[in-house]
C-alpha cells in the first residue's frame, strides 16, 4: 500500500551464501518470486521442500571457484551439488525442455579475465514463460566482479521475467 511494487516482478539475487538463500527463497516462495539470480551459490542436494510453481533461474558461477566448488562439495557436514547437477534439477523442475542455441553468445563478465570468458546455456519451457540459464565463467573464482556489460545483461534478464 505504501510502495509501488509490481507483484509479477519480484526477484531475488545473492552471492555465495546469498546464492543459496535465493534458491531457498525460490523453493519457499515460488508463488511470489518471478526469478532468481544466484552467483557462486548453489541449491540443495536434497530439496527441503518442493516449490509450488516454476521460478526462472539465472545461475552464474566460476569454474575455478575454490569456496563453492563448481563440481560440488561440502560445507562442514552438509553436501551441496555440482553446478551442473543443480542446474539440471531446476531445469527439469521448471519443465524447461527447449534448449536454445547459445553457441555464439559469449559474455565478458569477469573484469579480471581478458576476453569473453563466459558461456551461456539456456533452456525455456514450452510456453516460453520460464527460463533456466547458466552463465559459466571459465577460470572465474568465487567473487568475480562483473563488468558493466554483464551487470546490464543481468538486470535486463531479470526484467524480462514475470510471474
Amino acid at each position: 500500500e505504501k510502495y509501488s511494487i509490481e507483484k509479477k516482478r519480484i526477484y531475488v539475487a545473492g552471492l555465495s551464501n546469498g546464492g543459496f538463500m535465493s534458491y531457498r527463497m525460490a523453493q519457499d516462495h515460488a508463488d511470489l518470486i518471478a526469478a532468481i539470480v544466484p552467483v557462486a551459490g548453489v541449491g540443495f542436494k536434497n530439496w527441503p521442500s518442493q516449490p509450488k510453481n516454476p521460478v526462472s533461474v539465472l545461475h552464474i558461477h566460476g569454474t575455478k571457484d575454490n569456496v563453492i566448488n563448481f563440481n560440488g562439495g561440502r560445507i562442514i557436514v552438509r553436501a551441496y551439488p555440482s553446478v551442473k547437477e543443480n542446474f539440471e534439477k531446476w531445469r527439469k523442475f521448471n519443465q524447461c525442455v527447449q534448449k536454445e542455441d547459445t553457441s555464439k553468445i559469449k559474455i565478458d563478465l569477469a573484469r579480471s579475465i581478458p576476453g569473453k570468458e563466459t558461456t551461456v546455456t539456456r533452456y525455456r519451457n514450452k510456453a516460453g514463460t520460464v527460463t533456466t540459464e547458466l552463465w559459466q565463467v571459465t577460470n572465474g573464482g568465487h567473487v568475480t566482479p562483473p563488468t558493466k556489460e554483464a551487470r546490464e545483461l543481468i538486470v535486463k534478464w531479470m526484467l524480462a521475467r514475470t510471474k
